[in-house]
């Protein structure tokens, strides 16, 4: 390159004329972006542990030159049960073993749950970010525990109790003293409870420890008047 730009002052001093100087410096800046081409830069650091080309093949854009790797930043998926995915905890600690390294814990953080199931497995992703270990190499497969919420609550009802009406989900809830029982019509929101296809979990629309008809509410209304197993039997004279 500098031969190059030797030559171009060389011009100058022979007294050639400007088209030939202009002709001599596009030749000089297209070896230079030649040059430019050659040097391949990436958006991020890490070590090259593979090549797809070898010297003097022609690639073109797109196309794959190699796999650039970078040890300080792992990440793991895991995948979990139907039933198990509410549990894990978002952010929470999650600790990995691996063969290659018995009697070792590895740590990191869940970063994110996968919102639906995998196809035909019925389990879920969970993606967890391994702290930086230099011992740790890329396509390691092992085993994680990860970290679960407190206990979740929640609020399960029969799945007969619950019905459709004008589009919206509805049960009847028992209210009144003892012998004086009626029924509410309630609008409620609900959601399946994991691998109780018998049940189902009320989010919104009535309370712990009310009561809702699982059976006999075919032709029932909003305030009819119902009899609970607790009631205690009215006499004949009453």
């Amino acid at each position: 390159m500098k031969a190059a730009r030797a030559g171009l002052a060389g011009l100058v001093d022979e007294g050639v004329t400007l088209s030939q100087r202009e002709s001599a410096e596009a030749a000089v800046e297209e070896a230079l972006e030649m040059l430019r081409r050659r040097t391949i830069r990436t958006t991020a650091s890490g070590i090259i542990d593979r090549y797809d080309v070898e010297r003097g093949d022609h690639v073109v854009p797109g196309s794959p030159i190699g796999r650039l790797v970078d040890p300080t930043r792992l990440w793991c998926i895991a995948t979990v049960l139907e039933r198990d995915i509410l549990r894990v905890k978002l952010g929470g600690k999650a600790e990995l073993t691996v063969p290659a390294w018995p009697g070792e814990t590895f740590t990191g953080k869940v970063i994110r749950l996968g919102q639906a199931a995998l196809t035909g497995s019925g389990q879920f992703e969970v993606e967890v970010d391994i702290d930086a270990d230099s011992r740790l190499r890329p396509g390691f497969v092992g085993t994680i525990e990860l970290p679960v919420k407190d206990t979740v609550r929640i609020m399960a009802v029969p799945r007969d109790a619950a019905f459709q009406r004008h589009g919206t989900w509805r049960v009847f809830v028992v209210t009144g003293a003892t012998n004086d029982h009626r029924v509410e019509e309630r609008t409620v929101t609900i959601r399946r409870v994991p691998n109780r296809p018998d049940l189902v979990d009320v989010l919104r629309g009535a309370k712990p420890g009310e009561h809702v008809v699982v059976r006999g509410r075919l032709g029932l209304v909003n305030g009819d008047a119902v009899i609970l197993p607790t009631d205690t039997p009215r006499s004949k004279d009453g």
